[in-house]
């Protein structure tokens, strides 16, 4: 018999051997194929899920376009008594898988970032914003909206913008919406988000309807109000201590 010289392969071996090859491609081919099905299936459900977001974005963005148009509806309705208030009043209305929650509140009612004395933003900074310089963030409104470049006193004109290392200005005209309060020096979107539900621009007036304004409005309004004398004056013991001044007279004056 003939032996194999060493290193040499016999029929058999070459025969396993190239068994181990293909078993050995059938199996990375089904590892591929494995993981090219993982992929697909995860990218299925992304889109799936992508579709779905969207589809609900679609149906919140009608649905808030429906109460608005609800609302329009209820304010022009000619029927006092059916006729939707501008008072903040939580309306429901029937909807169809969905329930829809409407308010209205009159922009008349806000403080109206335009038009508003400083004194006013000042007091209304003061009572939402406790912990905030509410002088200097009202002076930079003011600022911000005159026409001018001349500071108020704890105000901001171009040149404080500069200090603050900022590569813009005070715009000099009115605002154009709450939310360009966000770029008004010492406001930053927290305190923005705070007074946004109270601020306006389109109010088309100056003063404050009382009836449709908020709780902080109307307290920081009472702020600036003085309280109303007397009709029948101050008496002689709220002056001098001392016996009220007959009517008619004048109070001694005090030595």
């Amino acid at each position: 018999a003939t032996m194999p010289k060493p290193g040499s392969m016999t029929e058999p071996s070459r025969h396993h051997r190239a068994r181990g090859m293909a078993l050995l491609l059938v199996l990375w081919g089904m590892t591929l194929l494995g993981v090219m099905g993982l992929a697909f299936g995860h990218a299925t459900r992304l889109e799936v899920r992508e579709v779905q977001a969207q589809t609900a974005r679609w149906q919140a963005e009608l649905i808030a376009r429906a109460g608005v148009q609800r609302a329009i509806l209820g304010l022009l309705d000619p029927d006092p008594v059916t006729r939707w208030p501008a008072d903040n009043r939580l309306q429901e209305v029937p909807w169809v898988d969905a329930r829809l929650q409407v308010r209205v509140r009159s922009e008349a009612g806000k403080v109206n970032l335009n038009h508003a004395p400083l004194a006013l933003l000042e007091a209304l900074i003061a009572l939402e914003l406790p912990q905030a310089d509410a002088a200097a963030l009202a002076a930079a409104i003011v600022d911000w909206r005159d026409r001018d470049d001349n500071p108020l006193r704890r105000g901001a004109e171009g040149f404080q913008y500069r200090l603050a290392a900022l590569d813009y200005g005070p715009a000099n005209r009115p605002f154009r919406s709450v939310s360009e309060l966000g770029a008004v020096l010492g406001w930053d979107a927290a305190r923005v988000d705070v007074m946004a539900p109270l601020l306006t621009v389109h109010a088309g007036q100056r003063g404050i309807n009382p009836d449709s304004a908020a709780a902080p409005v109307l307290a920081a309004i009472a702020r600036l109000t003085p309280v109303a004398p007397s009709p029948r004056g101050p008496t002689g013991a709220d002056r001098d201590g001392g016996a009220p001044t007959p009517p008619g007279t004048a109070a001694a004056p005090r030595t």
